[in-house]
């Protein structure tokens, strides 16, 4: 059995950091959506943020397998 420190595959890495962009893009629409129709700017800007929160370390992630690959 594989416990929690099993080793991580090279590509489980990459397709995390897939992941976790979709989620930033699906975030960025919702505030993109949410802005355009002006139904809730608060939340526009919520979603915003957490947008940008998932491309950033969805981007630390790949920098990181990047320089590992190295």
């Amino acid at each position: 059995m594989a416990g929690p420190a099993k080793r991580i595959r090279e590509g489980d890495v990459m397709f995390h950091a897939a992941i976790r962009t979709l989620i930033a893009v699906m975030w960025l629409a919702a505030a993109f959506v949410s802005g355009v129709l002006g139904n809730n700017i608060t939340l526009a800007i919520i979603y915003i943020v957490l947008g940008c929160a998932f491309a950033y370390s969805a981007y630390i992630m790949w920098k990181k397998e990047k320089s590992r690959k190295k």
